[in-house]
């Protein structure tokens, strides 16, 4: 890849969330003022936007999809043990890659396993599984998650879209062991299954900087955002305890070039101090330069 094809790639992107409690627009302009150039959709499958209704919003705030996050949930599961489930999991995922086609950002974001059930009191809090419990259940789950990948690689070949595994925290039977996830994704060989390393949930389950180097030949999408190494919060950077002059460094040196995308979930108004304030802008500035 040459200097010019890997600056385009290396591009500081944002979560673009629809059908939620946020202004889509004020959400993408106040992620834009922070150097954001493109952004990835995530939408509400309770209330989704028509395809219309998400290119005029980008359209208006003058940014790209890079990018959609494929649907996820306590019924989603790729790595069931049952066929027939996996099977109905890759039919969803041939929707959402023809979704991510007619917005223009052929990459689809999977989450490796379902999670369990949230509450109505916690809507998006997911439980946590006991890691040990998670480490026993991996070992099982692993040849029904690597069968399902295979299947994915043919589909996203005959679409033309780039499927992007997640690794996740605790909160899943697998996909938690972000090394083991990339191993398996090496093992697939495919051009159309890449991974979305994901440094909270890294930072969360492990050695971030360890598991990046070890992953980075599958890394193809980058999630960013920070914590404490006690809760997934989805922190900007800088409020949790992640190292980033350290991450920016090992993306370079690693020459991971593709887009780095803030999933942070912080109110309209918190973003905007930020830009005014510049010192975010700042902290990000290395990891796309």
């Amino acid at each position: 890849m040459g200097e010019a094809s890997r600056a385009s790639s290396r591009v500081l992107s944002t979560v673009a969330p629809f059908g939620f409690n946020f202004d889509p627009d004020r959400f993408l302009l106040a992620y834009k003022r922070i150097g954001c150039t493109s952004a990835q959709f995530y939408y509400n499958r309770d209330n989704k936007p028509t395809v219309k209704q998400v290119l005029d919003t980008f359209r208006r705030v003058g940014m790209n999809i890079d990018s959609t996050h494929g649907i996820f949930g306590s019924d989603i599961d790729p790595s069931s043990p049952d066929p027939a489930h996996r099977e109905h999991c890759l039919r969803l995922y041939e929707h959402e890659g023809r979704l991510a086609k007619d917005l223009g950002g052929p990459i689809v974001v999977v989450h490796p396993a379902a999670h369990l059930p949230t509450t109505p009191d916690a809507p998006y809090e997911f439980p946590k599984i006991p890691p040990d419990e998670a480490r026993k259940a991996q070992s099982a789950r692993t040849p029904h998650l690597i069968d399902f990948l295979r299947r994915l690689a043919d589909l996203g070949d005959k679409l033309g879209v780039v499927f992007v595994v997640e690794n996740m925290g605790f909160v899943v039977p697998i996909g938690h062991d972000a090394p083991l996830l990339g191993s398996m994704i090496a093992t697939i060989g495919s051009r159309n299954i890449r991974m979305c390393f994901d440094t909270g949930h890294a930072h969360f389950s492990g050695d971030v900087y360890a598991a990046l180097k070890q992953c980075a030949p599958v890394i193809g999408y980058v999630h960013m955002h920070d914590n404490d190494r006690q809760t997934d919060n989805h922190l900007m950077p800088g409020d949790g305890t992640i190292d980033w002059a350290r991450i920016a460094s090992l993306l370079d040196e690693l020459d991971i070039a593709v887009p780095r995308m803030l999933e942070v979930f912080e109110p309209e108004a918190a973003t905007e101090r930020r830009a005014d304030e510049g010192k975010l802008a700042k902290l990000l500035a290395p990891l796309v330069s």
